[in-house]
């Protein structure tokens, strides 16, 4: 039940340890870390203009820009990782889905209704 009161509140649970360009500040919320959002920006920017990935790739280690790790190594899946990440384009649906069963691993679609939580 606090889960999903968090979810009414639209208090979302984001791993930051992967995200690039934001870190957790002190009240919780996300806090841009500038020099990883040019990277983020560098890489939409490429992409929008036409770029591949690997063109993207190519240019972000001539540019000896870093990862979310410290590498100067890119690859394409995290690129393309970045471009399709939620937290990015805005698409942020919490919590969508729950596993029913671990065997078979089917999942089931969430419905909150966040009038009755209250």
């Amino acid at each position: 039940m606090e889960q999903e009161k968090k979810l009414c509140q639209g208090k979302a649970t984001i791993a930051y340890n992967n995200l690039l360009g934001y870190k957790k500040g002190e009240d919780g919320n996300p806090v841009v870390i500038d020099s990883e959002a040019e990277v983020v920006k560098f890489i939409y920017n490429n992409y929008l203009a036409g770029d591949s990935m690997t063109v993207i790739k190519n240019k972000l280690e001539q540019n000896q820009m870093q990862t979310k790790k410290g590498n100067i190594k890119w690859t394409n899946g995290a690129i393309r990782t970045i471009l399709k990440n939620e937290k990015y384009v805005g698409d942020v649906i919490m919590q969508k889905t729950y596993v029913v069963d671990c065997i078979s691993k089917r999942l089931k679609l969430i419905m909150v209704n966040c009038r009755s939580i209250g």
